[in-house]
């Protein structure tokens, strides 16, 4: 799911580095709204899942980043959960 809602953002945007496999930071919390989580309500946990993404704030993120701030917030509510 996480994969298939990276590409889609990935084609859909010509400023995106389609080539290079590279989206758009901005993307974040839109990419967001199509999964599970919804923490992207506050403005400052956008900023936060920003620089989780782009640490270097080149202003593109790769799907490694991705999937890593995915399984991150996924732990998260596991662990609440319990």
């Amino acid at each position: 799911m996480y994969t298939e809602i990276f590409y889609k953002y990935l084609q859909g945007d010509p400023s995106n580095l389609i080539n290079e496999g590279l989206i758009r930071s901005e993307h974040v919390e839109a990419m967001m709204d199509e999964t599970k989580f919804k923490l992207h309500e506050d403005p400052e946990e956008v900023d936060k899942m920003k620089a989780e993404v782009d640490p270097n704030k080149t202003d593109f993120f790769g799907l490694d980043n991705w999937i890593q701030l995915m399984t991150k917030k996924q732990n998260y509510i596991e662990e609440d959960l319990v």
